[in-house]
């Protein structure tokens, strides 16, 4: 099986590739404001260099989010192209998931916490499923778009076991979690604080494809509106009011 993995969520988008669980990659590049041109081009030299095309592929697999707005948004529209042109099976994962799902193991949970700016982290609670271990991620707390201080007050509520903290946000609240009270915390270290399209490629095959329906409906896993969004619905309420 020919998989294809796309990871736009990040300033620094990357892609990777498993030809039968042999992994090719990561190929990284440009910037938020380059992903669109950037992407194609990416995929295309990654397929090259092993003698393939697109229609090669039999399966796309995207970060669905959270992350970058306009990092997500490329990266969905791209695929979703590719499935309308070629009918290539789509799944997804989120950024919180893909950088747990290394991590577990029987010892401890994990918490996946990424940077959202504005005093905010994009943040999730997993450990290693109890009835398919092989199929990986349990959610224990669902993702959340808050500050650190709430999460980590629903986090100690939650559980008294060990939590391995994983993401830029964990890194940069890093201290404040330490400081928590209650929170018997650990923190994983180097690149495993960043998604990575290898570790998707690498497990892209255990994931469910979404049907045709399914990929026709699906958006970016925003968490929280963008900040056009944010100033539409306050001159939507304002001109009510007026």
């Amino acid at each position: 099986m020919i998989i294809l993995a796309v990871d736009t969520s990040s300033r620094r988008g990357s892609v990777a590739l498993s030809v039968d669980q042999a992994i090719a990659g990561p190929i990284r590049f440009g910037s938020e404001d380059s992903h669109l041109v950037a992407l194609s081009t990416t995929i295309d030299r990654l397929l090259k260099e092993r003698g393939l095309t697109i229609r090669d592929v039999d399966r796309i697999a995207l970060v669905a989010g959270p992350g970058s707005f306009t990092g997500l948004r490329i990266g969905m529209a791209f695929v979703k192209g590719i499935h309308a042109a070629l009918a290539t099976e789509v799944a997804t994962m989120t950024s919180l998931e893909l950088i747990a799902y290394p991590l577990l193991d029987n010892r401890c949970l994990v918490c996946s916490m990424i940077d959202a700016r504005k005093s905010e982290v994009y943040a999730a609670l997993y450990r290693l499923g109890r009835e398919k271990p092989d199929e990986g991620v349990e959610v224990v707390i669902p993702p959340k778009a808050v500050s650190p201080k709430i999460f980590l007050e629903a986090l100690r509520k939650t559980t008294s076991s060990p939590v391995l903290f994983v993401g830029s946000g964990a890194l940069r609240y890093r201290k404040r979690i330490d400081g928590c009270e209650g929170v018997r915390a650990s923190f994983a270290r180097g690149d495993a604080n960043t998604a990575s399209a290898t570790v998707l490629a690498s497990i892209a095959e255990k994931l469910t494809p979404l049907a045709n329906e399914e990929i026709l409906m699906l958006e970016p896993f925003y968490i929280r509106s963008s900040d056009a969004e944010l100033k539409r619905l306050k001159a939507h309420r304002t001109d009510e009011r007026n």
